[in-house]
């Protein structure tokens, strides 16, 4: 009788011990389960600001001429690593005459950083609302945005210097801003423009510390031979201080293509 009360006394915790194991396998199989940590460790608004300024972007790039950006037709949706954000836009072709798109922008996030792609439609002439429509809104004024008083000027000399390290002949920086971030380091964005005047990437970033140059984002790092700073400083082109220069970027390109501008 002993032995038989020993070995019961045993299997009990045995089985609860198999039964918790099997519980927990089936638990960590769970979809909802296993995206909980990464939806609880997000900032939801920080991303979607992020995702909707990576769009912006894509758009300047796809439609320099584009009309009253203020006025796109913006829905952003997601979450975490992917969003997709749906509207219009209107484009001068030549004086009063504008074409309509329905564009659709999907940004996913790379190396911390968001970049999005665009697919879009033209919007038949019959489909948008004509002057006599009751529809029709009242035009607003286009006026420059301020941009903000951190948005500072590179010297000429780090411009040089990074239109020299450029792999690609004929490369160089347009729209270039600088913003002072923490630990010393100057982000320095700008985009890259190819000799025949198109925009080859936008909205790129690199970083001085201490007179070194460093590449931040993408096609910074894959374009010139500056060396990537992401490990060696602890930085990010997608950190606060590589938004807020991006930001300077686009203010600029907005306000120039508001007046007419390319």
């Amino acid at each position: 009788m002993r032995i038989d009360v020993h070995k019961r006394a045993v299997a009990v915790p045995c089985i609860l011990a198999i039964a918790l194991s099997l519980s927990a396998c089936a638990n960590d199989g769970s979809p909802s389960e296993a995206a909980t940590p990464t939806s609880a460790a997000a900032n939801p608004e920080a991303d979607v600001a992020a995702a909707r300024d990576a769009c912006n972007t894509a758009i300047i790039r796809r439609w320099p001429r584009a009309i009253d950006p203020t006025l796109y037709a913006f829905d952003t949706t997601g979450s975490g690593d992917s969003y997709t954000t749906t509207g219009n836009i209107n484009v001068d072709i030549s004086g009063p005459v504008h074409q309509r798109f329905s564009f659709t922008c999907n940004t996913s996030r790379e190396d911390g950083v968001f970049i999005s792609t665009i697919t879009a439609a033209e919007v038949p002439p019959s489909e948008t609302p004509s002057p006599t429509s009751t529809a029709t809104r009242t035009p607003i004024p286009q006026t420059s945005t301020p941009l903000s008083p951190r948005c500072k000027t590179p010297s000429e000399s780090t411009i040089a210097a990074i239109n020299a390290s450029f792999k690609e002949e004929g490369l160089h920086l347009e729209d270039a801003y600088m913003v002072y971030g923490a630990k010393d380091v100057a982000y320095i964005g700008a985009n890259i423009m190819a000799a025949d005047g198109h925009r080859a990437s936008s909205a790129d970033i690199w970083a001085d510390k201490g007179g070194l140059l460093f590449s931040l984002s993408g096609d910074a790092r894959r374009r010139t031979s500056i060396p990537d700073g992401r490990h060696l400083l602890d930085i990010s082109a997608g950190d606060e201080y590589g938004q807020e220069v991006s930001e300077c970027i686009q203010t600029a390109v907005i306000n120039r293509n508001s007046t007419g501008g390319r």
